[in-house]
């Protein structure tokens, strides 16, 4: 079984990174903050469940990692800007609709997309799944 510090030890610190690229990008502090609570929370709500439960089943390879991170970057850039148009007044079907503007879809890619890419090999690196013992019976 992995380590349990080095899991836990990975989604402390891999989330960090996407907060850092966003700073280096806009330098700005608002989005640093908005950037580590949605990067925190996508990886707690949905990144530590997914991975784990695919690690525990022997998916343990750094494509299935990355390509986990990559949905869940998606997912959390999807409920970020249905929640932001949500907070400036919009009403639930103006905030799906601008949300899924190809425009704001594009977000997918940067910053989404290279954040849950750095964050997923992050993760993989410091928990190193690859070499954990398979459950004994």
């Amino acid at each position: 079984m992995l380590n349990p510090s080095r899991r836990y030890t990975a989604f402390a610190i891999a989330p960090a990174i996407v907060p850092l690229v966003m700073l280096l990008h806009l330098w700005a502090a608002a989005v640093f903050f908005i950037a580590a609570v949605f990067a925190y929370l996508g990886t707690i709500c949905l990144g530590f469940p997914t991975l784990v439960f695919l690690w525990d089943r022997g998916y343990r390879s750094l494509w299935t990692t990355l390509v986990a991170g990559c949905v869940i970057g998606a997912l959390t850039w999807l409920a970020f800007g249905l929640l932001l148009s949500l907070s400036l007044g919009n009403s639930a079907s103006d905030s799906v609709r601008l949300t899924l503007e190809r425009t704001y879809l594009m977000g997918i890619l940067w910053p989404a997309g290279v954040c849950s890419l750095l964050v997923a090999a992050t993760l993989w690196l410091i928990a190193r799944p690859d070499r954990m013992q398979l459950h004994e019976a």
